[in-house]
């Protein structure tokens, strides 16, 4: 069955990523297309098989159409002004975009979150939704929603904030953000405002979250010694869109073509996210680049957790891991994918309990020139120290309340207060479970833990066995009701437990 991915392309950043990942991703399918001819293989893998057909519609009916004109791309571009997609519609993929996908305005969100947010979001949100909702309708089934944006604008950070709760209000499919934290030197002086009001809507609405940074993207061209004569070129954008461009056609890789170990979106929400409130992945590809040259398949699990090959600034072995994901791509055996994994997973702080939360998607088809591809997705702790530099960046704003009058115009200072709040219990919560590797009792259901023989409590700590194994210790929150002379049964061992 097809299971469509719809994408929202907000902002200029946005729409830009959104060009570059098309470009790369209609180039691919059409090399596979010729690599199929030439082995007499059409019939079997059709221009438009299911796996292809949840990315584009074919508009004349024919599943075994060839032409190129007939696909449109499950795209919706939109922005408050008219450039990046007037660019769009002047490329060489101009006519795999359906133009009635398309929402632009003249004036722009004026770097404003709250503009963006509380103006355009109410006054288009009737028009905006008629277009998700059409397109909505063309889908046998709709397997969930991606949304490519920049927090440090209005448009992207403010608009897609409100098209993100839309869409949460309205479809309960799998709505997975991918989002661009601006840099420490950013050239729009309110994007700590904008990131900070951004962040807590993004974390709220989203099933799923990968976010990159232009810090991290700018050192990995740096690394790769691609960034030119720094007077004359200081921040290469198009490089950079390539770089997350790869991330994206990499993650959604196995939803287009065939491969022996299929992921789609929905298993990686699934197997990544423990709970709701943990819904941030870190994120490194190997190689980074089509021009990078790679000298054997294990190197790609060599390069993977360098710090040159991380999408945000932000290292996985200093922090703990909640769960990971491998996406490979190329003609590969499972066996050499698995001995790599096994020798990252000495290099990392994983959770004692939960070792084995690992998700392996292998993709047969490799990547545009190169031989085979890794992507890396790591649910680990250390993203709270990005976070943290977001809240640093505001209150330096917000304490002196400098430009801080933009936004009132739409909020109050209440409203304000409220979402530092939630970015500081945003890192609490990733504090937490890296200090003590529980979540908080915050995300865990009173029936569920007394059918376990538990009680809730604000007791200090309790060790099982006095013993000084992590392993052995439950959290804080739980002391032991029932069986009490069961001591070495550790709180998460669910073997002997009675089932009610």
């Amino acid at each position: 069955m097809v299971r469509e991915i719809i994408f929202l392309h907000v902002g200029q950043c946005g729409n830009q990523l959104g060009h570059e990942f098309w470009s790369v991703a209609i180039k691919e399918h059409l090399n596979n297309k010729k690599i199929n001819e030439k082995k007499d293989v059409l019939g079997k893998y059709c221009y438009m098989n299911d796996s292809e057909s949840s990315f584009f519609e074919n508009v004349c009916g024919d599943l075994n159409s060839s032409h190129n004109e007939n696909l449109k791309a499950r795209a919706i571009l939109i922005d408050t002004e008219t450039g990046v997609t007037n660019e769009v519609f002047k490329s060489s993929i101009a006519g795999y975009f359906d133009k009635n996908n398309i929402f632009t305005q003249q004036s722009g969100a004026g770097n404003n979150w709250s503009q963006g947010y509380m103006h355009y979001g109410r006054i288009y949100e009737n028009i905006i939704d008629n277009i998700i909702r059409k397109n909505v309708e063309k889908c046998d089934s709709l397997q969930s929603f991606y949304i490519t944006s920049s927090l440090g604008g209005g448009t992207g950070s403010g608009l897609g904030s409100y098209v993100l709760e839309m869409l949460s209000d309205n479809y309960k499919q799998i709505k997975f953000s991918n989002c661009v934290f601006p840099s420490a030197c950013d050239d729009v002086i309110t994007s700590p405002y904008n990131s900070f009001f951004a962040l807590t809507k993004i974390h709220e609405f989203s099933n799923c979250v990968l976010p990159v940074s232009n810090d991290a993207l700018l050192n990995i061209l740096n690394s790769k010694k691609l960034k030119e004569k720094e007077h004359n070129n200081k921040n290469d954008y198009s490089k950079m869109n390539n770089i997350v461009a790869n991330l994206i056609v990499n993650l959604t890789s196995s939803m287009r073509f065939e491969g022996s170990l299929n992921v789609d979106i929905n298993e990686i929400c699934t197997n990544l996210v423990p709970y709701p409130f943990f819904n941030f992945m870190l994120s490194s590809l190997s190689p980074c680049l089509e021009t990078e040259n790679i000298r054997n398949f294990d190197n790609l699990f060599k390069n993977v957790l360098n710090h040159n090959n991380q999408m945000l600034i932000a290292s996985p072995k200093d922090g703990l891991c909640l769960s990971m994901a491998f996406l490979c791509r190329g003609n590969i055996s499972i066996s050499d994918i698995t001995k790599n994994i096994l020798l990252i997973k000495n290099n990392l702080n994983i959770l004692k309990y939960n070792k084995d939360a690992t998700k392996i998607g292998l993709c047969n088809v490799p990547p545009l020139n190169q031989p085979y591809s890794l992507l890396c997705l790591i649910n680990s702790c250390e993203i709270r120290n990005s976070f943290l530099q977001i809240l640093e960046r505001f209150n330096k704003l917000f304490k002196r309340k400098a430009h801080l009058h933009h936004y009132l115009e739409y909020l109050t200072m209440d409203d304000i207060l409220e979402f530092k709040e939630k970015i500081q219990n945003l890192i609490f919560e990733y504090s937490y479970i890296q200090k003590n590797s529980f979540c908080s009792s915050k995300f865990l259901n009173k029936d569920t833990i007394e059918m376990l023989g538990y009680d809730i409590c604000d007791e200090s700590y309790i060790t099982v066995n006095n013993g000084s194994d992590d392993t052995n210790t439950c959290p804080n929150y739980l002391k032991q009701k029932i069986k009490i002379n069961d001591k070495n049964t550790n709180w998460f061992d669910f073997k002997n437990k009675p089932i009610i």
